[in-house]
């Protein structure tokens, strides 16, 4: 049975699973199924692992994570008292509804929280909290997108794949925080819909679009505007080609309903939400809007960030030696990073913190996963090139 599914299916079942997962936690907390769930992904990553996808460059990849992982402290603030906290309430707590509690406002109880969810299924194998342990779980987390993109460069054009990566979010990957994460999911979602842009329609890769895009909108509150940015690109490009597909837009709206429902649900069954200081406002953007000083900094501190224009730069040089530069292709990229720059400034535009603050203590961590779409895509032209 497992023989006949294709490579696509696979990566959608441990998908499901961790959406199985999270459900699991939501209305059966119980330790036996959350450890036959869990059990059920490690096998299917080690049956992928070695029978689907047996890449040298991968295994090694993964092991060298976990090495690194397990063999250093958790001294980001974001990981130990942000995600790791919430996986450690949920453990205890067993629940995933913290949001109402008096204490630990630090840990900015209206994040989702799929990540720390699985984290905490995952501490459910060994019955005990670590403070070190858990924060391993988002390598597990990873592995369905590295195995996508196994599938989609083969031999050396993987090992640079995998070279690109440590390049763009190196520590990021076994620090305990979600950007490493954020930025893999959103390549990766970026991908599937760009394969679907340009190529037949197909029921497996809408299915495993739509599970990555529930999991994506999860992680973190920038993710929804990543995807935001993707989905607007991908329905003007639709529209420019007349070849929007209606069905397929509806479904994608349907991904969204389960952050809508987690925002619904804080909105009206949390008092602390609504006593919290929010960072950001629409009476701050009245005004930040009028200082054009605001503008030169958040420019400074993205625009001028060297690994972004060095990634742009190669993006261009791909393109302009495939000689499709202005192609509908490139064109689909270059819509979904200058609407997620705009994202961007309109969200330091409203901040309530200090600017130049926030941006020292954000700015880096947010074009992320823009570097990496650029260099993602500059690798996808330089494999056209030699092919």
């Amino acid at each position: 049975m497992l023989t006949i599914l294709s490579k696509n299916d696979n990566i959608s079942i441990l998908f499901i699973i961790i959406i199985l997962n999270y459900i699991l936690n939501l209305f059966f907390n119980y330790d036996v199924f959350l450890k036959t769930c869990f059990l059920c992904y490690i096998l299917y990553v080690l049956y992928c692992l070695f029978f689907i996808n047996k890449n040298n460059y991968l295994l090694i990849f993964i092991i060298l994570l976990f090495v690194l992982s397990l063999g250093t402290p958790t001294v980001s603030w974001d990981a130990r008292s942000i995600w790791l906290f919430k996986a450690k309430q949920i453990f205890f707590e067993k629940s995933i509804f913290n949001f109402d509690y008096k204490y630990a406002f630090f840990s900015n109880f209206n994040y989702p929280n799929i990540v720390p969810t699985f984290n905490s299924s995952y501490v459910t194998l060994i019955c005990f909290w670590n403070e070190v342990y858990p924060k391993s779980g988002n390598i597990l987390f990873l592995i369905p997108t590295l195995f996508y993109f196994e599938k989609e460069f083969k031999n050396n054009y993987f090992l640079i794949f995998l070279l690109i990566i440590l390049f763009v979010l190196g520590r990021l990957l076994i620090d305990g925080t979600m950007d490493g994460i954020l930025s893999l999911y959103f390549v990766t979602t970026t991908y599937i819909y760009y394969t679907l842009l340009y190529n037949k329609y197909k029921n497996n890769v809408i299915i495993l679009l739509v599970v990555i895009s529930i999991i994506f909108t999860l992680l973190k509150l920038e993710a929804v505007i990543l995807l935001l940015s993707v989905f607007i690109s991908y329905f003007v490009i639709s529209f420019h080609n007349k070849k929007i597909n209606y069905n397929f837009i509806f479904i994608i709206l349907i991904t969204f309903i389960p952050i809508l429902s987690w925002h619904l649900n804080l909105f009206f069954f949390s008092d602390n939400i609504k006593t919290s200081q929010s960072v950001f406002s629409i009476t701050a953007i009245y005004y930040n809007i009028k200082i054009l000083d605001n503008y030169l900094l958040i420019s400074k501190y993205i625009l001028l960030n060297e690994k972004l224009l060095l990634s742009f730069l190669i993006f261009c040089l791909s393109s302009i030696k495939l000689k499709s530069i202005f192609s509908s292709e490139n064109f689909f990229i270059f819509l979904i990073f200058f609407i997620y720059l705009i994202f961007l400034f309109i969200a330091y535009l409203t901040t309530n913190l200090d600017l130049q603050w926030h941006l020292d203590s954000s700015a880096t961590r947010v074009i992320k996963p823009l570097i990496l779409l650029l260099l993602i895509f500059s690798l996808k032209n330089l494999k056209k090139i030699n092919e």
